[in-house]
């Protein structure tokens, strides 16, 4: 909604004025190190409008200057990493948390990923480039329908659990899917040889607790079982996206929006209790709620944004606009989290998510 501050239209931007509202109020923290909000591949794969998508791009980067969480794939491969020096006895990992997840260190002043020679607080200007997904939203409704329509309820979520946690598995790090999936298989594969590991103990650690301990698989399986064992609820193409970016983006994320379905599931099971995010849906609730969470974080920032004597170009020009993007919901995020204490999870469908 708050991208309607960047497509020249003012009747637009006048009906949605509290979702910019909402922005001015993320920038002034970001601009102000008290939050962070990074971009993620969910937020290039916005809208199919080409005219939406570039106007998701400006106020995105605008609020993330360049911070940029890794592919779920990649933290999913991190994440098992870790997990496998766990399950192997190796000791404590020595690269930060924060490696997981983002490129770049998060807590990195905004100056230092913003500021360009001769031209001040410089936003990066090079146009999203649209990955290949591989979330099909029409397979996973088909998948869906087929699998869990009106067969489970409340009382088989452990059950559903535990075989969502064995599909994303099978899809990761068994019989990956596509390029994305095995580059994640690979890395964790070739773990074993790089440390004399005998290899048979591989084939353990896939069972292992600490595998599906590991937050994106814990998030993932817990969401998609709940969807599971909803029988008066029909599947949406949007639970495929939905329930993989919170499965990205919670364990890092102290702040999350999502859409009301998701952010009812999240009261519902035991994440809540795992994961420390705050996560709001789209409901006037809830969006009264967000709203007072930014008073409240506002309340710590200077009484206005810093200021630069050099101007701040505007990097967006015909030659930088996106032209072919996807389509999922995006999540709002700010601030970093560790995730190594949420362990364990809950549940996820087999064939479709990942």
């Amino acid at each position: 909604m708050a991208k309607a501050k960047f497509l020249g239209d003012p009747v637009r931007a006048s009906k949605t004025a509290p979702y910019g509202s909402r922005y001015d109020n993320l920038k002034n923290l970001v601009e102000n190190e008290l939050a962070i909000c990074p971009e993620s591949l969910f937020h290039q794969l916005e809208s199919e409008n080409a005219e939406l998508a570039t106007a998701s791009q400006k106020l995105v980067t605008r609020l993330s200057y360049g911070l940029r969480l890794h592919s779920p794939w990649e933290i999913a491969a991190h994440q098992a990493l870790r997990a496998a020096k766990t399950f192997l006895s190796l000791g404590e990992e020595e690269a930060p948390p924060w490696q997981d997840a983002f490129l770049h260190d998060p807590h990195e002043s905004v100056d230092n990923r913003a500021l360009t020679i001769g031209s001040g607080r410089a936003i990066l200007s090079s146009p999203w480039s649209m990955e290949a997904c591989t979330v099909k939203p029409t397979a996973y409704m088909s998948d869906r329908r087929e699998m869990a329509r009106n067969k489970f309820t409340w009382t088989d979520l452990s059950a559903r659990k535990r075989c969502q946690e064995e599909g994303i598995i099978d899809a990761l790090f068994i019989h990956p899917k596509d390029s994305h999936c095995r580059g994640a298989a690979i890395a964790l594969q070739n773990y074993w040889p790089q440390r004399n590991v005998a290899p048979e103990t591989f084939s353990g650690f896939l069972k292992s607790k600490e595998l599906r301990g590991c937050p994106f698989i814990s998030i993932l399986s817990t969401l998609c079982a709940a969807l599971d064992c909803q029988p008066n609820r029909g599947p949406k193409p949007s639970d495929a996206f939905d329930t993989l970016i919170l499965a990205t983006v919670l364990p890092y994320c102290d702040v999350v929006a999502t859409s009301s379905d998701l952010e009812a599931l999240w009261q519902q099971t035991r994440l809540r209790s795992k994961f420390k995010a705050q996560v709001y849906g789209a409901k006037q609730v809830q969006l009264k709620e967000f709203d007072d969470w930014l008073t409240t974080a506002l309340a710590s920032a200077p009484p206005a944004p810093k200021s630069f004597s050099l101007p701040c170009p505007d990097p967006f020009s015909p030659m930088s606009l996106p032209t072919n993007p996807l389509t999922p919901s995006a999540a709002a995020t700010a601030n970093t989290r560790n995730p190594s204490s949420s362990r364990n999870a809950d549940e996820f469908n087999s064939s479709t998510t990942v």
